[in-house]
């Protein structure tokens, strides 16, 4: 039985942090590398910089493949959204960007669980993710989040538009997404489990 490592939710609720969400700012958090399809997002992104004019995304991780990274660099340059995305590399202050993201989106082929999903969740930001093993273990799509098929560029799209023209599914998300956290994923829950666990054990 797998039991994941809880997160603080005392601890992180108490941080001294600006509140509020004060753009139309979509965060990705994972190193560069392939596996990470960052450019599933930057391409979702190009598809809504028409209707969304202040449509933002930022890219926070450690590179761990040059040229993929040239890659992505490249590809932001041939779409023209040089002024829109922006590859920030290592960060101290990703729980602070993703409260201030209006989404958080992980495009992965490949993840065997999602902390990056659970830390959006528990700061009330609301995810959007590939649907492989590690975010639908996390992920009710629809309900706590968003699941989107791998590589499904239109896809990713179409779940930032609802996010984004839709407050009360932003909204709705967000909250199921934070209970998800309480009831599953907090330091709290973990001691739970594992108390659980023992009195099984002990029978």
């Amino acid at each position: 039985r797998r039991i994941p490592l809880g997160i603080d939710l005392d601890e992180l609720d108490g941080e001294n942090v600006s509140p509020g969400k004060p753009g139309e700012t979509v965060l990705c958090v994972g190193n560069i590398e392939r596996r990470k399809r960052h450019e599933d997002a930057i391409r979702a992104v190009a598809a809504l910089s028409d209707e969304f004019p202040q449509l933002r995304l930022e890219i926070v991780g450690r590179v761990h493949q040059a040229d993929y990274h040239k890659e992505l660099k490249g590809l932001i340059d041939a779409l023209g959204l040089s002024e829109r995305v922006r590859l920030l590399g290592v960060r101290d202050d990703v729980l602070q960007l993703m409260r201030q993201a209006s989404a958080v989106m992980l495009c992965s082929e490949s993840e065997a669980f999602g902390w990056v999903i659970v830390e959006a969740m528990a700061v009330g930001t609301p995810v959007i993710a590939s649907a492989v093993d590690g975010p639908r273990m996390i992920i009710q799509g629809g309900e706590n989040g968003l699941l989107v098929p791998v590589g499904d560029v239109d896809g990713y799209a179409e779940a930032l538009r609802r996010i984004l023209t839709r407050p009360e599914v932003a909204k709705a998300l967000a909250e199921e997404g934070r209970r998800t956290v309480e009831q599953r994923f907090s330091a709290r829950a973990m001691v739970k489990q594992i108390a659980a666990l023992y009195r099984e054990l002990v029978r």
